[in-house]
């Protein structure tokens, strides 16, 4: 069970709502409203009676009979929040929070029909909703006495919930409510501040702030926020209102506002004060930000809707410095150390790399070069040089190593070592590969000749030279 006092607090703060396709109201004997921007309208559902009203600010209609299709009143509690998403020009989708059910509500056919096949409830209340390309998220919310950084989304296709992607999860804030959090469907981001663990009596401050791109789906801590003006708090508990691009206090006689994206508190000193009536349900859409207010002076219902353009906005405040610290250099400090380290570790361990296959080269070439010629080495060279064709033949090289007398496949493996030993030797020494070679005789192509190459031939009168 949720503490009572912790849903009121939440629940009467809920009077500031997020972007123009998006809007959330309690469920007051399983009655709520949703609000159509582009017809400034609002439809007033009754789910216990099966109707619902037009309300418009010229002619309200209405009730109409509310066909259910897969819906059970007993699934729906009472005194709960909705949100609410326009799917099409007479489609939204609604959802109850803290239970994963998603219906849709037609205007056309007059329709209220369940969508999805949740079990599982009770995890997510006043969870931060956002409606992104017709998919419905939901980050983190209250359940069990606890408060969680879970983020999913509605599947259409399987009817289920499923876990969102998170490039990097780890990083994400620990807790996230609704009451210090909202998207922003320009930047595509999301917002949002670390809440404190429940019943915890530590200090709101410092408060980590964070953003969610939904585009490399990446969290970034960008600051830390170390104070705000007391009109942000209510009931000795912080809670900041979301219009779709700004926080907004909850004291609406002195209205401060918060810009996310430029790190920016503004005081609003103007003279529409009264726009930011408690009786006032404010939402945004693009610049500008509009106000519904239900006429209670008349029998019909009408609404009254108003508009103000956040320029005038910022125009009419006075600013008053930065929202929140920027993340420093120093914060990432040993983020940054432990990548200097690894990072001088990598570069000493290939220092030594190289270094030792300096010194094995230098090894093994002084090795090499020491070593005298190979046996039979120097009368090999001298036979073949002495011939007019410079060519030793299969039988003359067999006379020279002193194997004419081993079996045929002995002979074969020994000249075959011979060759391959002097033709290693003289590449170590003169840099010359494959100086002796090897060709097919003339006379029989089962025979194979010896003879030089032409670098074997200049390599040839330097050793001779030098024996």
């Amino acid at each position: 069970m949720i503490h009572r006092k912790f849903i009121y607090l939440l629940m009467v703060l809920f009077q500031l709502i997020g972007n123009s396709t998006f809007s959330q109201e309690a469920l007051e004997g399983r009655k709520f409203q949703i609000f159509d921007l582009s017809k400034k309208s609002i439809y007033k559902i009754d789910l216990e009676n099966q109707t619902f009203q037009v309300l418009t600010s010229k002619f309200p209609s209405g009730p109409y009979h509310l066909n259910f299709e897969n819906v059970k009143l007993e699934d729906i509690d009472q005194n709960i929040m909705t949100n609410s998403f326009k799917k099409s020009d007479h489609e939204f989708y609604v959802s109850i929070s803290g239970t994963g059910q998603i219906y849709i509500f037609d205007i056309q056919k007059r329709n209220f029909k369940r969508l999805d096949k949740t079990f599982y409830k009770g995890y997510n209340f006043y969870s931060i909703p956002v409606f992104r390309k017709d998919t419905i998220y939901s980050f983190g919310g209250y359940g069990f006495w606890h408060i969680n950084n879970v983020a999913t989304f509605y599947d259409n296709s399987l009817n289920e919930w499923e876990i969102t992607a998170q490039s990097n999860k780890k990083e994400a804030p620990a807790r996230i409510i609704s009451q210090f959090g909202g998207y922003d469907s320009d930047q595509d981001k999301m917002f949002v501040a670390e809440i404190k663990e429940p019943y915890s009596e530590n200090s709101e401050y410092p408060i980590p702030f964070f953003q969610f791109d939904f585009k490399n789906k990446k969290w970034l801590k960008l600051g830390i926020i170390k104070s705000l003006p007391v009109y942000f708090n209510q009931y000795d508990h912080l809670n900041l209102l979301w219009t779709g691009k700004y926080f907004f206090s909850n004291d609406f006689t002195r209205p401060h506002f918060i810009d996310p994206i430029n790190n920016k508190l503004y005081k609003y000193v103007g003279n529409k004060k009264s726009f930011f009536s408690l009786t006032n349900k404010l939402i945004s859409k693009g610049s500008y930000l509009y106000s519904y207010l239900k006429l209670h002076n008349t029998t019909r219902g009408e609404i009254l809707v108003d508009s103000i353009h956040v320029n005038n906005l910022i125009k009419d405040s006075v600013e008053l410095g930065s929202f929140y610290e920027p993340i420093s250099y120093l914060d990432h400090f040993d983020y940054y150390l432990l990548g200097i380290i690894l990072l001088i570790v990598v570069l000493l361990f290939q220092f030594w790399e190289i270094r030792k296959h300096k010194i094995s080269n230098t090894v093994n070439n002084g090795l090499t070069k020491s070593k005298e010629l190979p046996e039979f080495s120097l009368e090999f060279l001298r036979f073949i040089s002495s011939q007019e064709n410079l060519i030793c033949t299969t039988e003359e090289l067999n006379s020279i190593l002193n194997c004419s007398d081993k079996s045929i496949e002995n002979q074969r493996q020994i000249r075959s070592k011979f060759i391959s030993t002097l033709n290693n030797w003289i590449e170590n020494e003169y840099q010359v590969t494959e100086a002796i070679a090897r060709i097919s005789s003339e006379y029989d192509k089962r025979f194979v000749n010896y003879t030089l190459s032409e670098q074997g031939l200049s390599v040839l009168k330097q050793i001779l030279k030098a024996k």
